[in-house]
Order: C-alpha cells, then sequence, then structure tokens
C-alpha cells in the first residue's frame, strides 16, 4: 500500500475521533442509573379506641371481706387488749349489691370504746360514746348482707333509688333507701335474712 494511502487512512480516523470527542462533549456526561431506595414506612400510632374513665363512684367492699379483715385487726398496739367485742355495724354509701364505701365497726372492750372504721384508705381507730346496744354481735353468725340486697330487689336495688345504707345490731339488719325526699326503712332478722313484717320492725 503506496505511504499516501496510508496516510489518508489515518487522517479520516483522526477527523472520525474528534467528531466523537466533541459529540461527547457536547451531550455532558453520561447519566447515573438511578438507584431505588426502599425506605421503611413511617411507624403509625396503635388506635386503643376510646377508653374512659369512671370517677364519679368510690371503691366499695363487701361486708364478708371487710368482717373477716375486722376480725384480725390487732388492737394490742392501741391499748394492749385483744379483744374486740362488736356490738354495732353500720355500712355507708352503699351500692345495689350491698356493698358500702365505708363500713364502722362499734366495738367496746375492757378498756376502750371505739369506732373501728374502713374505707379506700384502710383502717382508723375514732373513739366512741358509749351508747352501743346492749347485746353483743357474733359476726360468724350474720346472715350475708349481700344475699339480703340479691334476695329483695325490688326493695333494695332499684334503679331510682338513689341512696341506700346499713346498720347492724345483734338481731337485726336495718337498710335504709332514700328515693328522692322520701327515706324508707327495712329491717331484716340479722340471722336468717327474713324481711321482718313492719309491724313487727
Amino acid at each position: 500500500m503506496r505511504r499516501s494511502a496510508i496516510i489518508g487512512i489515518l487522517a479520516a480516523l483522526f477527523i472520525v475521533w474528534l467528531v466523537v470527542v466533541a459529540y461527547l462533549a457536547m451531550a455532558g456526561p453520561a447519566p447515573v442509573p438511578a438507584q431505588t431506595v426502599v425506605s421503611k414506612p413511617a411507624r403509625q400510632p396503635v388506635d386503643l379506641g376510646l377508653m374512659p374513665l369512671t370517677l364519679a363512684d368510690p371503691a366499695r367492699f363487701s361486708f364478708p371481706e371487710v368482717n373477716e379483715l375486722a376480725v384480725r385487726y390487732p388492737l394490742e398496739h392501741l391499748n394492749g387488749s385483744v379483744d374486740k367485742n362488736i356490738y354495732y355495724i353500720a355500712g355507708k354509701n352503699v351500692d345495689p349489691e350491698g356493698n358500702a364505701a365505708t363500713w364502722i365497726y362499734g366495738i367496746k372492750n375492757s378498756t376502750d370504746v371505739f369506732f373501728l372504721v374502713y374505707d379506700v384508705q384502710g383502717w382508723q381507730i375514732v373513739p366512741a360514746p358509749d351508747t352501743f346496744p346492749a347485746q353483743e354481735i357474733d359476726t360468724a353468725k350474720l346472715y350475708n348482707v349481700s344475699s339480703i340486697f340479691t334476695e329483695n330487689p325490688d326493695l333494695l336495688a332499684s334503679p331510682t333509688l338513689v341512696g341506700r345504707e346499713i346498720e347492724i345490731t345483734a338481731n337485726t339488719t336495718r337498710i335504709s333507701v332514700r328515693e328522692g325526699m322520701e327515706t324508707k326503712s327495712y329491717a331484716f332478722d340479722a340471722i336468717t335474712g327474713a324481711l321482718i313484717p313492719a309491724h313487727e320492725a
């Protein structure tokens, strides 16, 4: 091949190279392929729904559970006496099942007369006058107050009643109910739970 022909081919290749370089310079750098980044989903709050709080009703306690605590309550730290002779029991702020927010025990022993009071705060001792009934209460023989309420719903658990109180002596469980401005009192045998006729109460 002649020398002149080789030079011509090289010149043509050089021109092609220049054209390619000029084109790439005008087009700019080649784009970098986009990478797909998978992001973690945002944490969504958990919907627990509406959870209303009932603050109006106080805590209430059944007579059997409080009576067991009363029997075991130690008095020796008070006056050295362990005697716990109970002459009077009362339940205040009572619900339709016979549970009370406050239970009061009238106690008299060899050295003191006092009320042993139980509520949501626990026990407290309050001095009392010596005006309790004469007969001591045998709490082991008492008819369950809650059962009296269960057996007499029309008298004691009506939704129209706005207040209830309980008083217990050796022979009688008396339950007072308030409906509007009127208060009625019903007497029950403390041992059997039977309703005592009004003319005998």
